[in-house]
């Protein structure tokens, strides 16, 4: 949940995609390993490894218009503005 907290507010608004499908793999993830007596079908396990992989490919995508050190910052920024990471 961090991941998508942090990117969420990492003060870009094309990154808000990658944050949303993020915290979408993380909410199947949980169902995954918490869920014991559901059963996951193999398409679903294919469409959880495909989500994985576009979010990869999206993010691959905004660093061609978003340098990675901008959100780098603004993540680090909202880390620490919101005390989960330390200030130098």
């Amino acid at each position: 949940m961090l991941l998508y907290h942090a990117l969420n507010n990492c003060g870009y608004p094309a990154v808000l995609p990658v944050a949303n499908a993020v915290n979408d793999l993380r909410l199947m993830r949980g169902k995954a390993d918490y869920k014991l007596r559901a059963t996951i079908d193999q398409l679903t396990a294919v469409g959880a490894v495909q989500a994985a992989q576009d979010i990869v490919d999206d993010f691959q995508n905004l660093l061609t218009s978003l340098a990675p050190v901008d959100i780098v910052d603004g993540v680090r920024n909202y880390l620490q503005a919101s005390g989960r990471l330390p200030k130098p």
